[in-house]
């Protein structure tokens, strides 16, 4: 570099490569925040997971998780549990690990008729329409 001009374009080039990589340590930061709080929702299925309480665990105002988890995840806090749970309760019964009150229970559900509702909300059938699908399959 021999001009004022190519130093200054170097400087620039320099700040916006250093704001490239801060950009991206804080965008990785964000995404471990959301990942950590997702691990501990799927290892805590059967416990109370309101918003509040697992923004207490991070140290994070419910607020700001909420934000967070929208922006990194690509779906709100309530839809992921609610997903999550699901899932969980499909794998569930594929193992016949119980009848349904008891896989809604073990899921943190405070009854198997709100749990049935929410599973055909989610899936398009109910439980017992599940279940039978699978001892048909």
């Amino acid at each position: 570099m021999h001009t004022i001009e190519e130093i200054a374009c170097w400087l620039i080039q320099f700040r916006d490569g250093c704001s490239e990589i801060l950009s991206t340590r804080r965008q990785s930061y964000k995404e471990q925040i959301v990942k950590n709080v997702q691990e501990y929702i799927k290892r805590n299925l059967g416990t109370k997971l309101s918003l509040n309480q697992v923004a207490d665990v991070f140290n994070f105002s419910p607020n700001y998780l909420s934000h967070l988890f929208s922006k990194v995840a690509k779906v709100n806090y309530v839809e992921y549990i609610t997903e999550t749970k699901i899932t969980a309760a499909k794998e569930m019964m594929v193992r016949g690990e119980g009848r349904i009150y008891e896989i809604s229970q073990k899921l943190g559900y405070e009854s198997a008729f709100y749990f049935s509702k929410v599973f055909k909300k989610v899936t398009g059938i109910s439980p017992r329409e599940y279940m039978q699908q699978i001892e048909a399959g």
